[in-house]
């Protein structure tokens, strides 16, 4: 056998077929992010989905806030609520809210519904 037609059949091995990816798709608990990728003036961070309570759309970025802060990503709220919407539940049409991370509804209990992000005011005018 030729070095070319190995490396070719190796190569057609490695690949998964429709069967198997239709197994792989229908297997509970199998695939999804575990994590999200935020880049940062550190490098790539990673933060677990579990910990993040809550994204929030702004223009064009979406800001993660977790368990140690915020994080800003470079995907679409759509997009987020799509791949977790058995983890997320639209409450604005700007907010995903973690279910794990919901106490109250507010109406009907004193629970509180999530942390409210802290952002800086602006100084006032002089």
């Amino acid at each position: 056998m030729k070095r070319e037609a190995l490396a070719a059949a190796l190569e057609r091995a490695r690949r998964l077929n429709k069967a198997q990816l239709a197994e792989l798709r229908q297997a509970p608990g199998v695939g999804g992010r575990t994590h999200i990728a935020s880049r940062s003036r550190r490098g790539i961070d990673l933060i677990p989905v579990a910990e993040v309570r809550m994204f929030q759309a702004d223009h064009k970025y979406v800001t993660a806030y977790h368990g140690q802060g915020e994080a800003l990503l470079d995907e679409t709220l759509k997009d987020l609520e799509a791949e977790f919407a058995d983890r997320f539940v639209r409450i604005h049409r700007n907010a995903l809210a973690s279910l794990a991370h919901i106490e109250g509804d507010g109406a009907r209990s004193r629970g509180t519904l999530l942390p409210a992000p802290q952002r800086p005011r602006p100084a006032p005018p002089r």
